[in-house]
């Protein structure tokens, strides 16, 4: 579980921070963070990260050697291993998904994100940025 752990939830801190800070620049696709959405309103799935997750968490565990019928391999570093698949892994996948006309339902944006005038844009939009512009 421990090595579970150390691969999934630093792979999806790398997953969200390439999306908040590089997706925009790179793609345009910039997921506004002013509001937060209901259950209702939320996007369904973000199918660039869930793809990205799963090698990131297949070399966090089995590269750490945790599953005993795989062999007792252990990979040189395979947490940050993990964390750099997962976000090569998402940024291909966003590659993929900004070239899409339903780029924001498959990057899994929100109805109040897609409808913001900077879902389609470079800008970064959150209460931090917000609050040095304003």
């Amino acid at each position: 579980m421990v090595n579970f752990g150390a691969a999934a939830v630093p792979s999806a801190t790398v997953i969200m921070v390439l999306d908040h800070y590089a997706v925009p620049r790179l793609f345009r696709l910039s997921r506004s963070l002013k509001h937060v959405p209901s259950v209702s309103d939320a996007g369904t799935v973000n199918v660039a990260a869930i793809v990205a997750m799963l090698p990131a968490i297949v070399i966090g565990t089995i590269g750490a050697g945790t599953i005993n019928w795989f062999g007792h391999h252990y990979w040189f570093l395979p947490g940050p291993l993990s964390w750099v698949s997962a976000g090569a892994v998402y940024l291909i996948g966003m590659t993929l998904i900004a070239r899409s006309p339903r780029a924001l339902q498959l990057a899994g944006f929100s109805k109040q994100a897609a409808a913001s005038p900077t879902a389609r844009s470079a800008r970064i939009e959150d209460l931090a940025t917000l609050a040095t512009e304003g």
